[in-house]
């Protein structure tokens, strides 16, 4: 018998996964010659070599690297990149880099650079999974990162809502109303498809089938988002809180709630 298999077979009695640390009997490799190396499924295999290509920087790509995938993606498109060498040239010719980063985080975050770009996309299409990979990867910006999606309002965690990040006041303070009410809530936690290809994610979710949104001023493409939800899932009931709304509550709670922000 030769050595290697006899080594695997050895290996493959009452060993530790090297992914998850546990005890297993048969072996999964995990895609290094290494054979001590073997993991109890074959989702722990690829999470350890995801890992370990991370550890050992093979994921880091050199000017070579990347000048070669660029080469390759032009011989199968002539006008791959061109759209967005375009962009960076006005932007570069509209002086956009010197923005108030007391204000914005990115200087794309800034209204007139943001209608900007917003204008270069206006006729790209789109395929439903690009649109589908897009609205994914936008949820996870919301959730571990909201202070980086773009606000005018006074965005920031309170302490008092268990460091709960919110987006402005007004969301803040009707999160401590339904306290006060003893009402459970959740905070931008369901997210809906909508048939324009966009998402729609209401501010507060109550009970089972009831959400809020809280707006103190509506743009278009905050009232398309409403309408067509309102359309689309009719199962759900949507409040509006709008300015008159929110007036109406801070008059009846604000005396009562220690940490009301604003007057």
């Amino acid at each position: 018998m030769r050595k290697g298999v006899k080594e695997r077979r050895e290996l493959g009695r009452h060993k530790i996964c090297i992914n998850c640390k546990v005890e297993f009997c048969s072996i999964v490799p995990t895609g290094f010659r290494t054979p001590k190396e073997v993991a109890c499924t074959k989702q722990c295999a690829n999470e350890y070599s995801v890992k370990k290509r991370h550890n050992n920087g093979s994921y880091i790509r050199t000017k070579e690297s990347i000048e070669k995938d660029f080469q390759t993606k032009l011989s199968k498109n002539p006008n791959h990149g061109k759209k967005w060498a375009a962009a960076k040239q006005g932007i570069k010719e509209r002086g956009l880099g010197g923005f108030d980063k007391s204000k914005y985080k990115h200087w794309a975050q800034v209204p007139e650079n943001k209608q900007y770009l917003k204008s270069l996309l206006k006729n790209r299409i789109v395929s439903k999974e690009t649109r589908k990979l897009m609205s994914i990867a936008r949820k996870k910006l919301i959730a571990e990162h909201p202070e980086l999606v773009y606000s005018n309002a006074n965005g920031g965690k309170r302490e008092d809502l268990n460091n709960q990040y919110f987006r402005s006041n007004w969301e803040a303070n009707y999160a401590r109303i339904l306290n006060e009410q003893n009402i459970s809530w959740s905070y931008e936690s369901e997210s809906f498809e909508l048939s324009n290809g966009t998402s729609y994610i209401p501010d507060f979710k109550i009970g089972d089938s009831k959400f809020v949104e809280i707006k103190g001023w509506y743009d278009s493409d905050s009232r398309q988002k409403i309408e067509l939800f309102l359309k689309e899932y009719p199962q759900y009931e949507l409040d509006l809180i709008g300015e008159a709304e929110y007036y109406s509550l801070r008059s009846l709670f604000k005396h009562k709630i220690p940490n009301w922000e604003g007057k």
